[in-house]
């Protein structure tokens, strides 16, 4: 008896593999963070679990997992909870942190999240806080899995720069002396670099399937509506700073939002095993290679409690 079910266990693998790639909705388990052998029976054994994205849909991290990535540090803290930050920002004295609730996930794939993050940097007496919220939902309409969302955004600063008070990595970049010359300006007359922009932006992403490991993403985002405030101080404070920070740019963002064209898209292959998650692509943006970061994911992935095969 145990035999003849070890030898069924052998064969029926195989047999799966050959018959071609599962639909769309058999490669993301929608019962668990991953697309896994948790639909196997009993009698088909059970295989390496394949990662669910995150990026761009409405998935979490399983409790106790944990992704590092080229960016981003995410973990899962509790079900449908994930805590994310950036390390880079936090050595660029930015401190950071994003937490993505799974408020749906229904068992067939469709999915829908709440997420949000806050960034804040101090340099003397400047402050910089930024805010935002969105909506994620994830679903699947035959082999796409499809993928949207909103973020509703407030960038607030306030208060006159110290730019030696910048992290080192940031002042390397520029000139010293130029830096010393547009801090003594700063010093010598104080000004006020207050602004308030809040923006909307959506987004959506379509992936399909090509196997168990592999699929092509499409993404793309842009910002629908934008409103800001900004004192009569940035232009003196621009006026002040080396040509090299291209600050220019920025205050043409604040002060004149209608003109700034922020959209990106971008194409790419995906590729998921069971710690090892890869996505490269091309893309184009209004903002030149602004389509690379959210186009790009090289992660390890470990941890976290195994879904239970059904049966």
């Amino acid at each position: 008896m145990l035999t003849s079910l070890l030898l069924s266990l052998a064969l029926a693998t195989p047999a799966r593999a050959a018959s071609g790639a599962a639909p769309a909705g058999q490669l993301l388990e929608p019962s668990s963070p991953d697309a896994t052998a948790a639909s196997l029976t009993p009698s088909e054994g059970r295989v390496p679990p394949v990662r669910r994205p995150l990026d761009y849909t409405a998935w979490t991290l399983r409790p106790g997992e944990l992704r590092v990535g080229l960016v981003d540090l995410d973990m899962g803290l509790l079900p449908r909870l994930t805590v994310s930050t950036q390390p880079l920002l936090d050595v660029l004295r930015v401190g950071n942190g994003t937490l993505k609730l799974g408020v749906v996930d229904n068992g067939h794939g469709t999915g829908l999240a709440l997420e949000g993050g806050m960034y804040r940097m101090r340099a003397g007496d400047f402050h910089l806080d930024h805010a935002r919220v969105g909506l994620r939902g994830s679903t699947h309409l035959g082999h796409l899995a499809l993928h949207a969302g909103g973020d509703l955004s407030h960038l607030q600063t306030s208060g006159s720069p110290d730019l030696q008070a910048l992290s080192p990595l940031v002042t390397q970049l520029f000139d010293p002396a130029s830096l010393a010359t547009a801090q003594a300006e700063l010093l010598a007359n104080p000004v006020a670099l207050d602004s308030q922009v809040s923006s909307l932006t959506v987004r959506g992403a379509v992936e399909l399937p090509l196997s168990a490991h592999h699929s092509l993403v499409a993404q793309g985002a842009m910002v629908v509506a934008r409103q800001a405030q900004t004192a009569g101080d940035m232009k003196v404070v621009v006026a002040s700073l080396p040509d090299s920070l291209q600050a220019n740019q920025l205050l043409v963002s604040s002060t004149n939002p209608g003109e700034v064209d922020s959209r990106w898209a971008s194409i790419g292959w995906r590729a998921s095993w069971r710690n090892l998650q890869l996505r490269v692509g091309i893309g184009t943006s209004s903002t030149p290679l602004a389509w690379i970061l959210p186009s790009t994911e090289l992660s390890w992935r470990m941890g976290g409690r195994e879904p239970r095969p059904r049966g």
